[in-house]
């Protein structure tokens, strides 16, 4: 089963904010070549009559963009390499046309918003007819408010140690997988340095970051995701994060 619908999400994610979202499912299937099936599924949301930040939200994460058009856009980039050339027509073992099967969903959830930072949960799964496997990948999208910007990994924080970060990566794999052969070297990774993850955020219990599949570690391990204390992190933290803190952290 995709990432995007099962039940595996990596924390109990709940919105904090007082502002009116407006959500819109996207659910339907096209077909290309007379060949190829592919199933499209969307969730989008948006802050509600909120004027100047739902035109903000729309330029910052929908590629300025309505739901509508989104969608559309969402569609051209994941078929604009298709060739027809690539999905025959032929017949399965009972004599039936047979189809190839694709499939993209994405997740746009808003998971806090105040007037100083917007945080979308972002979750999109992608699989091309043919591959061995789909490809998941999970983010978090932080909007500066004020900069009218997308917050990255080192305006939030200054480069965690690696030997921090592969102490609570190893923990966490340890916990989840513990029929996989870990040791306590570096060789498992792919890069030398851990820094920075491709997604943070900071929430009531600590800050966590998520590599997604490939960026670390093979795909057998899956989507790392761990969560550092502040107790433990609150000195790598900018000064665009401590404002993050308390924005997520604060009644």
């Amino acid at each position: 089963m995709p990432l995007i619908f099962a039940a595996v999400i990596f924390l109990l994610f709940s919105c904090t904010g007082t502002a009116d979202i407006i959500q819109k499912d996207f659910n339907y299937e096209k077909m290309y070549f007379n060949t190829h099936r592919v199933e499209y599924r969307f969730h989008l949301e948006n802050i509600k009559n909120s004027g100047r930040i739902a035109k903000l939200i729309e330029k910052l994460i929908y590629h300025n963009k309505n739901f509508e058009q989104y969608t559309a856009y969402a569609e051209n980039e994941f078929t604009i390499k298709f060739d027809e050339s690539d999905y025959p027509p032929f017949l399965n073992d009972y004599e039936e046309p047979y189809f190839y099967q694709s499939s993209l969903y994405e997740i746009y959830d808003i998971i806090h918003d105040d007037d100083s930072f917007i945080i979308f949960y972002h979750e999109k799964y992608v699989y091309y007819s043919g591959n061995a496997h789909g490809l998941p990948l999970v983010d978090f999208l932080i909007i500066d408010v004020a900069e009218e910007k997308l917050l990255k990994a080192d305006d939030i924080a200054g480069a965690f140690p690696n030997a921090l970060l592969h102490e609570y990566i190893i923990k966490k794999q340890k916990n989840m997988a513990a029929h996989l052969d870990y040791d306590n070297s570096a060789d498992i990774y792919f890069r030398e340095n851990l820094w920075p993850p491709d997604a943070i955020r900071l929430n009531g219990a600590g800050i966590e970051m998520i590599w997604n599949v490939y960026t670390i570690m093979p795909y057998a391990h899956g989507i790392i995701n761990i969560l550092i204390p502040y107790e433990a992190g609150d000195l790598y933290l900018t000064e665009k994060g401590r404002a993050l803190k308390n924005s997520v952290t604060l009644p």
